[in-house]
């Protein structure tokens, strides 16, 4: 970083950093100040049912800490999707699915809590075959996101290891809303628009609820950010990340067929290579090479999107109050336009034997470069390859991936009443996902190796070339490359089915209260199929990823129950026990899951699992202004059906070999499911509390200390194996040397390399229970309404996590490595959890005065260490903080006469993120963006306004 930038940088976090340390004085100042309780701010909080039980709570009564999202609040933080507020929260961290991912993303956005990978997601408290990715959710529909931030394993089995998202729709509306929305950044177009109608009616017993929503935005290039726009990061400290592969490279024999093998690249300002003399050394040191490409100047660094959904809601009340029928209908399309640079020609595995064939014989090998037999070209034990064309196919422009999604989502059931304060629930459910995955920019190995052969396209010239041949043959390059453009197509088929059926109310009477009892029963099945085109398990399609078809389903269910004791109670008048009571929940899992050992051939193979998981909560009131809450859980996830049955495919990492041998820039493995896993378990538990302070009227105070621990977890293994491999050696082993190598070190069969060179060509890779994660830290929320009411209404809320440890242990029995506060891309570390900052939180300050509502939102990410293996020297450097300051005004026309009431009901809201245009603070170890895309945010500044009206 330069030394303006970084004076620039530091001036900007100091500005934040005041403003939010200004907002948070006077709330402290207020709140020293404050008045008593006035009735009027007194409200009483209804039961209804929280995620993670089924037993109808208060807020703010919940065994574990739940954070609630709104509608409004989301829209308030001004993101034009769910996922982009939700993201702000503190808990949130390390490696997530998200929209702003190119290489390796498909649009969808997930969550991770705490960054042990272990969070559920639900759609209105039930599994779903689609609606766990956020950006499929119509945004108008949500009534609310709830989180809870600890295990719930004992209620809804599987995958709740760490916590549950349950998004929670509109069930029941009047009137109606419609929304428009633009906002777009103050540097280059990436602008985004949602519109969207919410409208509801009452008719007798029967209630309508009807919504649809469209979503655009545009993409935002890697040219059009500082961090993202240029490979080549030694200026800022880090390595030049460009691509040793590109037109013009050859890999040859200088003079004679044995003469030592040497790297080239054509010679500045030539364009074909005639000769030997046309080509210079290459240097492939990221540390002193000027010769790599910038791939960046091709791609997107943000995506395009667009969605359309549709939401629909019956409800229909049955025998009076005592039953009540609904069903729901949501559909969504969404189509996301990803981007690669233009596609690099593999020089390992078949096609990479094909192409350094058919170059062996091209036509247009220049004078004096000798590329071998086909035996030097082959990597059988003992060859030298030789003969190498590394070249990108530029002309075609970048490689496209455009995910197209139709997502369904239904659910039919019915409610009720029983005697008493017994309820009950039976829910029916159905959905179905289907996603076609269109690649294309990219040539078909079959066509192009026959103009290599004819001499119509020639490897020793860039590929926009054309001309004559050192043999009198004439080429052109781009007509070449266009008629060898190919193109497939993957589908992707997933359904879920299943119901729920549970009951709750009071058991009996104990002196404290009533005693409640939740029990249900719930099953689920899933199918699962993937169906490329025969281009890509044939190998043809260069430069993208094969895979092979599958074929997988789970099925199962489970038992769970709740028991709420309560101890004591404000009425019996216990000194230290206001309230005290004890929660003990249960649930039992019977899970199968069937495939097939190849994909979607061979043996049909199958594996049943079981599992029992408690919970223990507690509920303690030593007085009515202070709360004490525990929980300790236990959990396990299933093996995903890719994780167990996935056929074989091919994938092109980069990758690092602890051994020092050279490696390729991005190596070609394969991969495949493993059906021998086993399940991921948890071990969970918090302790904390809430405060209240009577003299402190409308202050609270959250405090939570929280422990995970998740053993077992499923992870593709390429960088594993190679670790594994190394730590293996043994003593007999010499840096530098293949012929040291120990051929009994762990996984040393299914690595291949280059006896003359020990390079690492291929690994057969699949996935393992390779780690285990255990973080533990504090969370502290604090909530603050402001006595003043002569100046309007004001709050405060404070949402801060801060770490205290996050270790990971590899294989069992090693060390643990500490990754608290350490950034590493997993694309380079297929095991590591991604970001975990040590500090990450918001604040935000509200003011409200008649129609006027104006929102301060400050947000902050700790300093993260940056990879040593990509910054220059290899020398510790760090990532800076990331702050930036948020604005929200609205006003909502209520009232007037004339032509003012037709603006009735009509808010406008105007507001900008990120206002000071923090840019993301650059990642020397993030390979593609240069920045970290789960963490930080490449859009800059972004204005926005919209407009709500209600009729």
């Amino acid at each position: 970083m330069t030394p303006r930038c970084a004076k620039r940088t530091q001036l900007r976090l100091r500005l934040i950093s005041c403003v939010c340390f200004a907002l948070g004085a006077a709330a402290i100042s207020a709140a020293q100040t404050a008045a008593p309780t006035r009735k009027e701010d007194v409200v009483k909080l209804e039961k209804f049912v929280v995620t993670g039980s089924v037993l109808p709570t208060a807020a703010g009564e919940s065994f574990s800490p739940v954070t609630v999202f709104s509608y409004s609040e989301m829209m308030r933080m001004g993101a034009p999707t769910p996922i982009e507020a939700v993201r702000l929260l503190p808990d949130l961290t390390g490696t997530i699915a998200t929209e702003q991912r190119t290489n390796g993303g498909t649009g969808a956005a997930g969550v991770n809590l705490r960054g042990l990978g272990g969070s559920l997601t639900l759609f209105d408290g039930m599994r779903t075959a689609a609606f766990d990715n956020f950006n499929v959710i119509p945004a108008i529909a949500i009534d609310r996101i709830e989180i809870v931030k600890d295990g719930a394993g004992s209620v809804y089995g599987s995958d709740a290891l760490s916590g549950v998202f349950n998004t929670i729709m509109v069930s029941r509306f009047e009137g109606v809303r419609t929304d428009a929305y633009y906002g777009n950044t103050t540097k280059n177009d990436a602008g985004v628009q949602r519109y969207g109608l919410l409208a509801g009616q009452t008719f007798g017993k029967t209630n309508l609820v009807f919504a649809t929503e469209y979503y655009r935005r545009n993409a935002l290039y890697s040219s059009d950010r500082a961090p993202s726009a240029d490979a080549d990061q030694r200026f800022r400290g880090g390595v030049n990340g460009g691509s040793p592969t590109f037109s013009g490279r050859a890999t040859a024999r200088v003079g004679s067929a044995t003469a030592p093998v040497q790297d080239l690249v054509l010679a500045p300002g030539k364009t074909v290579g005639r000769s030997a003399a046309d080509f210079v050394a290459f240097n492939p040191s990221v540390a002193t090479s000027d010769q790599m490409l910038n791939f960046r100047q091709y791609t997107p660094s943000i995506p395009a999107d667009e969605r359309h959904s549709f939401y629909g809601r019956i409800n229909q009340r049955l025998w009076g109050d005592r039953v009540e029928a609904h069903a729901r209908l949501i559909y969504s399309n969404d189509r996301f336009y990803s981007g690669l640079a233009p596609s690099p020609m593999p020089t390992t595995g078949t096609a990479g034997t094909a192409l350094r064939n058919a170059e062996r014989l091209s036509p247009q090998i220049p004078t004096g470069l000798f590329l071998g037999s086909a035996t030097d070209n082959a990597s059988s034990p003992g060859s030298v390859i030789v003969g190498t064309v590394p070249f990108r196919t530029i002309a075609l422009g970048p490689r496209q991936q455009v995910y197209t999604r139709h997502c369904w989502d239904i659910v039919t059931g019915l409610h009720g009443k029983l005697g008493g304060d017994w309820s009950w629930n039976l829910d029916f459910t159905y959905g179905d996902f289907y996603r076609d995955q269109l690649q294309q920019g990219a040539p078909g190995r079959t066509k192009l190796v026959a103009h290599i052969l004819d001499g119509s396209y020639n490897p020793w010239a860039l590929d926009t070339a054309k001309g004559v041949g050192p043999t009198g043959i004439a080429f052109d390059n781009p007509a070449a490359l266009f008629d060898s453009a190919a193109k497939g197509n993957t589908h992707v088929r997933g359904t879920n089915r299943g119901g729920d059926f549970n009951v709750n109310g009071s058991l009996c009477a104990l002196p404290a209260g009533e005693v409640r009892l939740g029990a249900g029963v719930d099953y689920y099945r899933t199918d699962s199929s993937s169906t490329p085109e025969p281009i890509f398990f044939s190998g043809d399609l260069l430069g993208l990823n094969g895979s092979n078809p599958d074929i997988s389903r789970g099925f199962g269910g489970g038992v769970f129950s709740e028991l709420e004791v309560p101890l004591f109670s404000p009425a019996m008048r216990v000194q230290h026990m206001h309230s005290l009571k004890l929660k003990l929940e249960c649930r039992y899992d019977r899970q199968r899951a069937e495939g097939y050992q190849n994909g979607a051939s061979g043996a049909d193979i199958g594996q049943t699992f079981t599992a029992h998981n408690p919970k223990l909560g507690l509920h303690w009131q030593p007085t009515a202004n202070l709360l004490v809450r525990g929980t300790w859980s236990t959990g396990f996830r299933l093996p995903s059906l890719g994780s167990l049955f996935a056929a074989v495919g091919t994938s092109n990492p980069s990758l690092i070999d602890p051994l020092g041998f050279p490696i390729p820039n991005q190596t070609q493995i394969t991969t495949r499911g493993n059906p021998n896993l086993s399940p991921e378990k948890s071990k969970t538990y918090s302790v904390g509390c809430v405060y209240s302070p009577a003299a402190v009227s409308g202050l609270s105070v959250a405090v939570d200390y929280y422990f995970g621990e998740i053993s077992g977890l499923v992870g593709e293994g390429a960088q594993y194996i190679l670790n594994l491999n190394a730590a293996g050696q043994g003593p007999g082993f010499v840096r530098g040397n293949p012929a040291t190598l120990n051929p009994a070190a762990p996984f040393a069969s299914i690595i291949t390399r280059a006896p003359a060179t020990g390079s690492v060509q291929t690994i057969a890779s699949t996935n393992f229970n390779i780690s285990s994660r255990l973080t533990t830290g504090v969370d502290v929320g604090v909530t603050y309404a402001w006595p003043w009411r002569a100046c309007g209404r004001l709050s405060t809320r404070l949402d801060w996590n801060t770490a205290l440890r996050w270790d990971l242990t590899p294989v069992p029995g090693m060390p643990s490595q500490r990754f608290l506060g350490l950034y590493i891309d997993t694309s380079q570390n297929a095991i590591s959890p991604g970001s975990i900052p040590r500090h990450k939180g918001y604040l935000v300050q509200a003011w409200e005065q008649g129609a006027w509502r104006v929102q301060l939102c400050g947000t902050y990410v700790g300093k993260l260490r940056d990879n040593p293996a990509y910054t220059q020297g290899n020398v510790i450097r760090w990532i800076e903080p990331y702050a930036t300051l948020g604005v929200d005004v609205s006003y909502e026309f209520r009232d007037g006469a004339g032509w003012r009431r037709a603006l009735r009901g009509l808010t406008v809201r105007v507001g900008a993120n990120n206002v000071t245009d923090v840019d993301a603070p650059f990642s020397a170890g993030a390979f593609n963006d240069g920045y970290d895309v789960t963490t930080h945010s490449n859009r800059g500044r972004f204005v926005y306004t919209q407009l709500t009206k209600k009729f």
